[in-house]
């Protein structure tokens, strides 16, 4: 089951760019990771790793990237990071995403409510729909048009799926000290 070798885990170009910016800055300043990238990190790397702002760091992290590409199609790929991924108010992977904003299963999730999660993926406070609905509508509609930029969608499929309302059903839990118990 290994992956196609067109599309290497590692933005070469990302890294190199990461890599002259660190240089002339003196210290690691800038990224450049690619999903597989994000997914190695937080997957194979230990905690303390994980934060370490080294070359070492980077390279270990494209070299982790590179055999999981080799190892795993691009469809298993996301699945893992959309699996493993913090969506916000205690959720973590999609499926417990889908339970917390809509109180339904994955599986049952529209278009509309699926590219409101995928835009959750960046900036999972900022963009909490329970807490600012307006703005997490905002980054649905940026999703979108990424996908209808990307292919993904016509003009057409785009403006129907943006119409849909997004009804929150929330399935979130009282506990009296939340960052205790997590």
């Amino acid at each position: 089951m290994g992956a196609s070798s067109h599309t290497p885990g590692v933005d070469i170009v990302a890294i190199g760019r990461a890599f002259w910016q660190n240089l002339r800055g003196g210290e690691v300043v800038s990224g450049g990771s690619t999903l597989t990238q994000q997914l190695a990190r937080t997957l194979l790397l230990s905690p303390d790793e994980r934060f370490e702002q080294s070359l070492r760091r980077k390279l270990r992290e494209a070299w982790l990237a590179w055999q999981l590409e080799r190892r795993y199609n691009k469809e298993q790929l996301l699945a893992l990071y959309l699996n493993q991924t913090y969506y916000g108010n205690f959720a973590f992977g999609l499926e417990a995403a889908a339970q917390v904003f809509f109180a339904k299963p994955a599986r049952q999730l529209s278009t509309a409510e699926c590219a409101l999660l995928a835009g959750l993926v960046q900036y999972p406070t900022g963009y909490n729909p329970l807490a600012d609905p307006e703005t997490a509508k905002n980054r649905q509609l940026t999703v979108l048009r990424l996908m209808r930029e990307g292919g993904y969608l016509t003009q057409d499929q785009s403006d129907l799926v943006a119409k849909e309302p997004l009804q929150y059903h929330s399935r979130l839990f009282d506990i009296e000290a939340p960052h205790f118990v997590m």
